[in-house]
């Protein structure tokens, strides 16, 4: 049995891993899988302006964000019309964000976790023949892992698994991502091409990016310059505000025509979307006082 990795290719836009599974649940069924707090994400508070520096952030607050991120990989066999069997496989970065008494939560690009039914390659078209399976850090029994993706025109999914010692919850709020400007330092942490764990830095391009899904145009995206790679799709992104990290997005996509284009997704809006899907979590938010 062959075993093969997902080579990366695109022309206009890519995505920054190859994909892996994806169980979207409709909307009326998403209340109730996750545990319920409060809604918070209106508290924000909008007097947040992020830095164009980072000589206000010390390394232990960068370290402190290390634990959270984790490497997401997604394996299942393929076959093709010889009965020639390999097992593809495709990692992405995953920040856990949240936690509770009976799970941990984890957020990444909702294209890591879309397993398409076929691949065309060099070698013919192979049609998968087994579900995908999740493993983080080589902990492989990972299929009870839930999964639910958010609106449709941004690129994010949730991932509820069991406590595990292994895993810890981000040590930063979710920032105000609505006040992001043009200029603002930017951290982004994950798995570039399956290497370890990778910290970059880079500015905010562009704050409100338009995205467009099937002729309609959004506004919910931003451009940021931090050098990424192939693996780092659903890594955060992270902020400077006063010596502190806020949690600002997560990544999605990339320009392979031009350099370091980046696109990520603002962390407020998919908090926002989760809290109106009834999947309020108990996150840690910049909120007044």
């Amino acid at each position: 049995m062959k075993k093969g990795i997902i080579s990366l290719l695109g022309v206009a836009l890519i995505s920054c891993a190859a994909p892996v599974k994806y169980i979207e649940k409709p909307s009326d069924e998403i209340g109730g899988l996750f545990s319920h707090y409060n809604e918070r994400a209106s508290f924000v508070d909008s007097s947040i302006r992020y830095e164009n520096n980072n000589s206000s952030l010390s390394d232990s607050k960068l370290a402190g964000i290390l634990p959270s991120v984790e490497m997401l990989v997604e394996k299942a066999y393929f076959e093709d019309s010889l009965g020639e069997k390999i097992e593809f496989e495709s990692s992405c970065s995953a920040t856990t964000i949240a936690e509770d008494e009976q799970f941990h939560y984890l957020l990444t690009a909702k294209h890591c976790v879309t397993m398409p039914k076929e691949y065309a390659t060099f070698f013919g078209t192979f049609k998968r023949i087994s579900e995908p399976r999740f493993e983080i850090r080589g902990i492989k029994d990972l299929s009870y892992i839930s999964v639910v993706t958010g609106f449709e025109d941004a690129d994010y999914a949730l991932l509820k698994t069991p406590r595990s010692d292994f895993l810890v919850a981000m040590d930063a709020p979710i920032g105000n991502s609505d006040v992001i400007e043009a200029g603002d330092y930017l951290y982004t942490i994950g798995f570039p091409l399956g290497l370890d764990k990778v910290v970059s830095d880079g500015i905010i391009g562009a704050p409100r990016l338009p995205t467009e899904v099937e002729g309609e145009y959004n506004y919910n995206g931003f451009l940021f310059s931090s050098p990424i790679s192939g693996g780092n799709s659903g890594c955060g992104s992270w902020g400077v505000y006063r010596g502190e990290l806020h949690f600002l997005g997560i990544t999605s996509a990339t320009y392979p025509r031009g350099q370091n284009l980046n696109v990520g997704y603002r962390g407020l809006d998919i908090v926002r979307d989760m809290e109106k899907r009834g999947l309020r979590l108990r996150l840690q938010l910049a909120v007044e006082g």
